[in-house]
């Protein structure tokens, strides 16, 4: 492809401010090179302008989907890459702007899973690096066509934005909250999370800026802030907010706010890790799991996650049991899991261990 050529960056630099943008807009103009019907239709019906993409499939299903629950993606949606035709699957959610955010998103990997040169400076990284550059400017691409730079200037005029500031944000564009969150990252104070709940606390969406790491759709936030803004007049409030991760490690105490949007179903948090004298100390705490080979270990001992439920692998048996749920037995002799005719039969012990 001529013209744009892939943003340089320096050594170490990747995740500074303005290289996603400009990684952006290098897809976009190959997009509007490529397909500039279909950049077109992406805004207004990102669902069609997808079915309509070469070598690409999209499927809607349910937000339990076991592969969506699987994915490690910040969205609700799921890649998968194809030689021959690749496949997008997103959960379908009664709100047009987080089904188009979403679906975006996937589209942003495809492109960048399908630019060779662009793999070669994703390569130059460490997995953990070039994953998170990834997501970076998947999340940009997608607010880039829901809520262009241009458009938002005039909403935002300050140097530090807290949740109501988002919130406005996002009211005043009716674009979707997640491209208001990525909006304003780079107004965020440093090493703060931006974060979308839902009003029964389940996490819909987050970002980071600095060292403070959001934790996924699979992690928790928790604490009295999201009560405390949904029963205050005007639904703002500040306070802190705990962070539980997929490893199972707590991350407490950290500085927060809080907005209720319109609709009162959503909320936005803006959480800012804090370690100053006679202010919020936030401590990172791991937590204890005991296992069923009888050895108990703290999370941050464990070892590489499960592949099936993202849980951690017991550092003295070397197992998850994930499998061991309602329909299955473990042998408490050799630490396996029983036959459905042992099971069926109320044995506890393999008959060759009894």
């Amino acid at each position: 492809m001529g013209g744009m050529a892939i943003p340089q960056y320096k050594a170490g630099g990747w995740a500074s401010g303005g290289y996603a943008e400009k990684v952006v807009d290098y897809f976009l103009e190959r997009v509007r090179a490529e397909y500039p019907e279909l950049l077109s239709l992406l805004g207004p019906n990102a669902e069609e302008a997808i079915q309509k993409w070469p070598n690409l499939s999209l499927s809607l299903t349910d937000d339990g989907d076991p592969e969506i629950v699987r994915s490690d993606c910040s969205t609700s949606g799921l890649y998968i890459w194809g030689q021959r035709r690749s496949r997008i699957i997103v959960a379908r959610s009664p709100s047009r702007g987080r089904n188009a955010f979403t679906i975006l998103h996937e589209l942003s990997h495809h492109l960048q899973r399908s630019d060779p040169e662009w793999l070669d400076v994703l390569s130059d990284l460490s997995d953990n690096q070039a994953r998170t550059l990834e997501h970076l400017v998947c999340d940009e691409f997608a607010s880039e066509i829901l809520m262009p730079r241009a458009s938002i200037s005039k909403f935002v005029g300050v140097d530090r934005i807290a949740a109501a500031g988002i919130r406005d944000l996002y009211e005043q564009t009716h674009a979707s909250r997640a491209a208001a969150i990525v909006r304003t990252r780079p107004l965020l104070p440093l090493d703060s999370v931006s974060l979308l709940l839902a009003d029964d606390g389940t996490l819909v969406f987050s970002q980071s800026r600095g060292e403070l790491v959001a934790p996924s759709r699979q992690g928790e936030v928790t604490g009295n802030l999201l009560e405390d803004a949904l029963s205050r007049v005007g639904g703002e409030a500040a306070g802190s907010v705990n962070f539980k991760y997929e490893t199972g490690t707590f991350l407490e105490g950290i500085a927060a706010t809080a907005a209720v949007d319109y609709e009162g179903r959503y909320v936005f948090v803006v959480a800012t890790k804090v370690d100053r004298y006679d202010e919020i100390k936030t401590e990172w705490k791991p937590t204890v799991v005991e296992c069923p080979c009888g050895e108990s270990f703290a999370s941050n001992e464990a070892l590489s996650p499960c592949a099936r439920c993202k849980g951690r692998i017991c550092p003295f048996c070397e197992r998850c049991y994930c499998a061991s749920g309602k329909n299955s037995t473990v042998c408490t002799v050799c630490w396996t899991e029983l036959s459905s005719k042992e099971a069926a039969r109320g044995l506890t012990v393999h008959e060759d261990c009894g």
